[in-house]
């Protein structure tokens, strides 16, 4: 799906999508509120969390554990396969790059175990239904290919959900008044996650290979050519975003950021990871109430070559009743 052009990609894409339809997320939306709510519960009578280790990276964990059908037990294990670098694999450190390929090969592994042990009698589980999608368009069982659909959906959507939950979390602990505001009317938290999402893209950049030669601003780029599309640039796009270095939850173009990508290739779970961030948010600032960094700490941002996230976010709160 990732590797390919029309038509195979729309192929590819609409066959995963089957996961990831309406009707599949009204479906899944008593569960993630059931998760956040469970995960809130966890932590609230402490009055204090680190929030990246306490919500944020486990919910999106959760989630999609649950929709493939595999045990919370692992939640340690899909949290690592989150943290796969993809396009920025080349330019980690060694060592860093060895732990790439570890996660990457557990959970292609896990993965292909867990199909075949689905794959004589397929369960109502999302692994279970791409077998079955598979076969009835195909007509005999591929292996590979729902191994190939499977990892995608599995490692695609962790760890940029829970880099846009800790980021969304402080860009309001720093904001007072937008804090309030979001907290005041609920109404708000489409407009704040999505200027939350252009200001803090969780990916900051995708590669791409040109198909054919053209000239961009100037500059020619011969086919062949690999570039890189600066997500995080263009969401401070002077030309579309005024002022575009403000956090504006009241800008006209908040919606204009390209986070999930633009074109064929946007993210196919944009849909679900903006059902996970709204219904996460709506019960954070229903809950929890004075929401601040912890004194003494500060966050910690990951050491990443391609994503933008936060490694920890202490804070202290007060439940409000």
């Amino acid at each position: 799906m990732t590797e390919s052009d029309a038509p195979d990609h729309s192929v590819h894409r609409s066959f995963a999508f089957q996961l990831l339809n309406p009707k599949a997320l009204r479906d899944y939306r008593p569960m993630i509120l059931k998760l956040v709510e469970e995960l809130i519960d966890s932590f609230i009578d402490q009055g204090e969390v680190e929030f990246v280790s306490g919500f944020a990276s486990k919910l999106p964990a959760l989630v999609t554990a649950r929709m493939a059908g595999f045990p919370n037990s692992l939640l340690e294990d899909s949290h690592a396969w989150g943290q796969i670098e993809a396009s920025g694999a080349p330019f980690l450190p060694p060592e860093k790059y060895e732990e790439h390929l570890r996660a990457r090969d557990s959970m292609v592994e896990y993965v292909r175990s867990a199909i075949e042990a689905r794959a004589d009698h397929p369960p109502d589980d999302g692994i279970g239904k791409l077998i079955k999608l598979q076969v009835e368009r195909d007509g005999q069982f591929n292996l590979p290919y729902v191994r190939a659909q499977a990892a995608v959906l599995l490692a695609g959507g962790t760890t940029t959900t829970a880099h846009m939950l800790g980021m969304g979390l402080l860009l309001l602990i720093r904001r007072p008044e937008v804090l309030r505001r979001v907290s005041e009317d609920k109404t708000l938290i489409r407009l704040f996650l999505d200027e939350a999402l252009r200001v803090e893209a969780p990916v900051q950049w995708v590669p791409r290979r040109v198909a054919q030669d053209v000239e961009l601003g100037g500059v020619k780029i011969p086919a062949g050519s690999h570039v890189f599309l600066g997500w995080g640039s263009a969401n401070r796009d002077e030309t579309v975003f005024e002022n575009p270095d403000a956090f504006d939850i009241d800008r006209d173009a908040t919606h204009k950021h390209v986070s999930f990508g633009h074109g064929p290739h946007a993210c196919l779970g944009l849909p679900l990871a903006r059902l996970e961030l709204t219904i996460a948010f709506e019960q954070l600032l229903t809950r929890l109430k004075d929401i601040r960094l912890k004194p003494g700490a500060e966050p910690r941002h990951i050491d990443s070559p391609s994503f933008r996230g936060l490694r920890s976010l202490p804070i202290t709160f007060r439940r409000t009743a």
